[in-house]
């Protein structure tokens, strides 16, 4: 079991008891989601202008998205909302890119935006494996950690840009007997 299926199980664990009332009032995933994309953007919104209120949202909005999954997982999953459930968390890093660019009027971030948001399509139109790095931009930028962070996107996203060419190009699926 990877990282991140041992972080889904914990949540599942933990917080199972607290989706269940949520399930009861007829919430779905879909709707923790968008709740969840509301804070995010709430908190790209107040990014570099108020930091407490971008932590109070980015916290908002990454608790929102841990409810999101334990429902989706205690529920019956759709297509969907796992692509709306990837898609709302991941361009939220792009924005955070674009954002600090603006603000910081450095080429750095907007080149970062566009890597993570080619990275980010290929993903959705292919399949082909990505890496995102939602989580770690958010916790770096409640940290002030902006360049190091943005640093860090980078790496990963050209990481995640090179499994995807190395997908296409020397990915073999496995034949099926006849």
């Amino acid at each position: 079991m990877d990282f991140v299926e041992q972080s889904r199980a914990l949540r599942s664990e933990y917080l199972s008891p607290l989706v269940k009332p949520l399930q009861k009032l007829g919430i779905t995933a879909n709707h923790l989601t968008a709740l969840s994309f509301v804070f995010g953007l709430a908190a790209v919104w107040f990014l570099l202008s108020n930091h407490m209120y971008f932590v109070l949202f980015g916290a908002l909005h990454l608790l929102a998205d841990a409810f999101d999954g334990v429902l989706a997982r205690a529920t019956k999953t759709t297509l969907f909302g796992r692509h709306f459930d990837t898609f709302s968390d991941n361009i939220l890093v792009v924005l955070i890119m674009i954002k600090s660019y603006v603000i910081f009027d450095h080429s750095f971030y907007a080149i970062t935006a566009l890597l993570y948001a080619v990275m980010l399509a290929v993903y959705f139109i292919s399949k082909a494996p990505a890496l995102f790095t939602r989580t770690i931009t958010f916790i770096g930028y409640f940290l002030n950690l902006f360049a190091l962070c943005a640093a860090v996107v980078a790496v990963v996203t050209v990481i995640g840009l090179l499994r995807q060419v190395y997908h296409f190009t020397f990915f073999k699926p496995k034949k099926k007997p006849m």
